[in-house]
């Protein structure tokens, strides 16, 4: 769930960064979208924090272990194998 939240931050900061930079140059529908896209950030981090609410209370379940995910702190923004 952490990487979910790593990634949700990167969307968000990307977001406020275009808003900030290029507000002005975008018409009204241009910002409509990105304002969808800010909104959906914030629903996800929500549902985010609801289910490691529910997570967290559940009882411990003994017969599957936890699947831990490799620790990562650096996450690839863009697909470098994209065509330009």
């Amino acid at each position: 769930m952490h990487e979910l939240a790593n990634q949700l931050t990167v969307i968000n900061l990307n977001c406020f960064k275009l808003r900030g930079t290029i507000a002005k140059l975008l018409s009204g529908s241009s910002l409509d979208e990105l304002e969808r896209v800010e909104k959906a950030v914030v629903e996800m981090a929500n549902l985010d924090q609801s289910l490691h609410q529910v997570e967290e209370s559940a009882p411990p379940q003994t017969s599957h272990p936890a699947v831990q995910s490799p620790p990562a702190n650096v996450y690839q923004l863009f697909d470098s194998t994209l065509e330009r």
